[in-house]
């Protein structure tokens, strides 16, 4: 029996960490906000400004270095959407340390309309007071982007 064994080899599962990460950001598009507004507050303004119900997603809080990076999440079933709001600054640390200039990233996920919808967001953020500035973030020119990964 054990010289049956020897010519078995042993298939190794390997997974691919690039291409699992690819795979993720297919569909997903990410806006960098600029906000000074502390995050609840941020959160409270945005839902009555865009009419959209944002709320907490413990489940998907993001662990750090020593703090956790909170999450908001905003799903729409119709449209097969997702929004998630994540905070970028938290206790002097930053969840994508390229990117600390920015203080929120919307992210939103999934859906034949997320780009028709991005381009919205964009310009509709434009007549929000309380965000300094927005703009489209290229998730190939992010080096932690691995930390967005929901």
């Amino acid at each position: 029996m054990a010289s049956q064994q020897q010519g078995v080899k042993i298939k190794r599962q390997h997974f691919d960490n690039e291409e699992l990460i690819s795979e993720f950001f297919e569909d997903i598009s990410l806006i960098g906000i600029i906000s000074p507004m502390i995050y609840y507050k941020f959160i409270a303004r945005l839902n009555d400004a865009m009419q959209m119900n944002f709320s907490r997603d413990h489940e998907n809080e993001i662990q750090g270095p020593g703090t956790c990076f909170h999450v908001y999440s905003f799903i729409e079933p119709v449209k097969l959407l997702e929004h998630y709001i994540i905070t970028n600054r938290q206790d002097g640390k930053y969840l994508l340390p390229e990117a600390k200039n920015i203080d929120y990233i919307w992210m939103l996920k999934g859906g034949h309309s997320r780009l028709a919808f991005t381009d919205f967001l964009l310009s509709n953020l434009n007549v929000v007071p309380f965000i300094d500035y927005h703009f489209k973030v290229d998730t190939d020119k992010l080096p932690s982007k691995q930390n967005l990964i929901l």
